[in-house]
């Protein structure tokens, strides 16, 4: 995989510096956590190969390059799966990569904490049982991002289901409103 990611990061390095004037952010949208991490630090990785050449040289431009320009922007949901990997991953890339984690986006958050606060009588009753377990995994990852020192990096998003005047759910930003209601 380090010759392909290698080749993958040099494209994008390519058509960036090439475009850099016409975009703001440029957002890429990559691989699974496991496969992000091997994927973002081969350039490292070939740097201390001690190999020489041209390839080399064109390695040391794109590690160059994310160094000075790249920023690693995490997307999770509050589901068991996400959280675990999440809270495990974003200390991990920190200490691996040379790449600064600029931020958390927690996508898919449900707020109607209020009538939710005690777990249902009976699992008969599958929706609340599902919102229970779900407002668990996002209190569950807020502390811990919080607790990692992300607080500041932080976005919440929310999908407005009473929102129905496109075909798409509507996403508000809820970050404010719901880490007053966590309580780490």
């Amino acid at each position: 995989p380090g010759l392909y990611d290698c080749l993958l990061l040099g494209k994008l390095y390519h058509m960036l510096t090439r475009e850099k004037d016409r975009f703001d952010v440029i957002i890429f949208d990559s691989k699974a956590s496991g496969h992000f991490l091997s994927f973002i630090t081969t350039p490292q990785k070939v740097l201390k190969s001690k190999l020489t050449g041209p390839f080399v040289k064109e390695v040391e431009r794109v590690l160059y390059f994310l160094r000075e320009y790249a920023s690693i922007l995490f997307v999770a949901i509050p589901e068991e799966l996400s959280v675990s990997e999440t809270i495990e991953f974003i200390p991990k890339i920190s200490a691996d990569s040379e790449i600064p984690v600029n931020g958390v986006i927690l996508n898919r958050f449900l707020l109607q904490k209020n009538e939710l606060n005690a777990p249902p009588s009976s699992y008969k009753d599958f929706a609340h049982a599902w919102a229970f377990e779900r407002i668990k995994w996002q209190d569950t990852l807020i502390c811990q991002l919080i607790s990692l020192g992300y607080k500041d990096k932080l976005t919440i998003l929310q999908e407005d289901i009473n929102e129905q005047t496109t075909p798409l759910p509507q996403l508000k930003i809820i970050t404010d409103e719901y880490i007053r209601t966590v309580h780490c």
